[in-house]
């Protein structure tokens, strides 16, 4: 009778073992599914910039890993201050129009509440709560239960993340937790989403100003170009002695008047060479150029105002300065 006793008492120690490995198996199947999805939703919130897309497949995740019969997500307007639908997943169409036109405010809506309380909010059972506008239109297409999760980024909210049931139940800690987990990964989604339309409309606003700029550049081109090529033409003309003889005070200011409105004009091209400017590099141009020419027009260009402040400009050059390669 002890024999067949012990017999029973192992048998029965070697069932719980078998059950509790069956059960640690399938826990950790469980991790592992969640692991995955988690990863999946990872590599898609950093592979993509198609918000929707992204969201639906959270959502989908989301849906299938709490083992619930459907579920939505929601971005939040800051300016309007009011959650608006962005995916669903196990809805009719018609349902899913009805809840993108519903109004979901942060102070008077179950979602909104688990937004500012920054923590998942169930709600076991709609058919025994007062229903907010939301809640209502769920109830009336058959969902019974809910679980709000908030998708936050740095204590800002930026959206909430909710799945649902048609009967009625509560939510593990479990589920809570990785529905957080998926609901964390929807903040960078959607954060992504609004820096990318943030970039898209900066970079517009950029295309409008460029236009406007090359637009005033060839504006300014004529405008500036015509009374220089003037005063060129006429410091010619003055030097070729067509209106009567200089003396030699004279010819030396309009030679300084000519060399600097040809100066002038080329670095009114250089201004206009907007392939350099908008590569946001200038290239290095290397010529040989005569050193005493380059320092007889230096000169000129403060001659006359230091000689107004009397003092006396005096150049000297050796001889043998000549030419340069730089």
């Amino acid at each position: 009778m002890f024999a067949a006793q012990a017999a029973i008492a192992i048998t029965d120690v070697e069932l719980v073992r078998v059950l509790e490995t069956e059960t640690r198996t399938a826990e950790l199947g469980r991790k592992v599914d969640q692991l995955q999805a988690l990863g999946a939703v990872i590599e898609a919130v950093n592979s993509s910039l198609d918000l929707d897309e992204v969201l639906s497949m959270i959502v989908e995740h989301a849906v299938r890993l709490s083992g619930t019969d459907g579920g939505s997500i929601m971005e939040f307007d800051d300016h309007r201050q009011e959650f608006a639908v962005r995916a669903t997943y196990g809805a009719t169409g018609e349902l899913l129009d009805t809840l993108m036109s519903t109004a979901i405010e942060p102070g008077t809506t179950f979602v909104g509440r688990a937004a500012l309380a920054g923590r998942p909010l169930e709600e076991p059972d709609l058919r025994k709560v007062p229903r907010d506008a939301h809640q209502e239109q769920l109830y009336l297409a058959g969902w019974l239960s809910m679980l709000a999760v908030p998708v936050l980024r740095e204590g800002k909210i930026v959206g909430a993340l909710v799945v649902r049931r048609q009967a009625p139940g509560g939510f593990s800690s479990e589920i809570t937790a990785m529905l957080q987990s998926i609901a964390d990964q929807s903040a960078f989604a959607i954060l992504n989403a609004r820096l990318f339309r943030e970039l898209e409309r900066k970079r517009g606003e950029l295309e409008v100003a460029s236009r406007h700029k090359s637009e005033f550049l060839a504006s300014m081109s004529h405008e500036l170009r015509t009374p220089l090529n003037v005063v060129i033409g006429f410091s010619e003309v003055l030097l070729e002695r067509m209106f009567g003889d200089l003396d030699e005070r004279q010819d030396e200011y309009v030679h300084d008047i000519l060399s600097s409105g040809q100066h002038l004009l080329e670095l009114l091209g250089d201004v206009l060479d907007l392939s350099k400017v908008e590569a946001g590099r200038m290239d290095l141009d290397r010529s040989t150029f005569a050193v005493r020419e380059a320092i007889e027009y230096s000169a000129s260009q403060v001659r006359e105002r230091a000689a107004q402040r009397s003092i006396t400009l005096e150049l000297d050059m050796a001889p043998g300065v000549g030419q340069l390669h730089g």
